[in-house]
């Protein structure tokens, strides 16, 4: 299995305990399940592969980051855990939505967001508590939405709506 990790030749790479340089389990090159809880995407938007390709780069760009501040005892290192749900929580929707920014946050956790066609969503991931969801549509097409978000419905909403409008 692959996973996604930072540059194996950075020195930030080097610093991190083995169990932290595995972090995140390998997205599937093919993406097949489509499966959201409560979410049909069907045919929403077609198939971009370079948006998922773009989609691995921003969880590396936020793990170099991570590895920066690691370094500079600005951070605590990402815990692979959070990370993994991170991505699991938001790979199926990779091929149909704009690149997210990944912005690691203290204690391990990541930051996850999309600012774009007037939605701004924001899914902050830590250890021993429900994701927690910041969403705003300018079209108030789907309801604002601030706080803990258990199953992601909040979230899986407005992303279906972040396909629909970048489709």
């Amino acid at each position: 299995m692959n996973a996604i990790v930072t540059s194996a030749g950075s020195s930030e790479y080097r610093m991190w305990p083995a169990s932290v340089r595995t972090f995140i389990s390998a997205m599937p090159q093919c993406l097949q399940d489509d499966s959201v809880p409560g979410i049909s995407l069907g045919q929403t938007a077609p198939r971009r592969w370079q948006n998922i390709a773009k989609f691995r780069e921003a969880f590396n760009l936020g793990l170099d980051c991570a590895g920066a501040m690691v370094s500079d005892d600005a951070l605590d290192p990402p815990d692979p855990k959070i990370w993994n749900y991170a991505l699991d929580a938001v790979r199926n929707f990779a091929g149909y939505v704009p690149t997210p920014l990944v912005t690691p946050l203290q204690l391990g956790g990541v930051s996850v967001e999309w600012h774009a066609y007037g939605i701004d969503l924001e899914i902050w991931f830590r250890s021993g508590a429900p994701p927690f969801v910041l969403i705003d549509d300018v079209r108030d097409a789907f309801p604002t939405f601030q706080g803990r978000d258990s199953h992601l419905s909040h979230a899986y909403t407005a992303l279906k709506h972040l396909a629909d409008r970048s489709g």
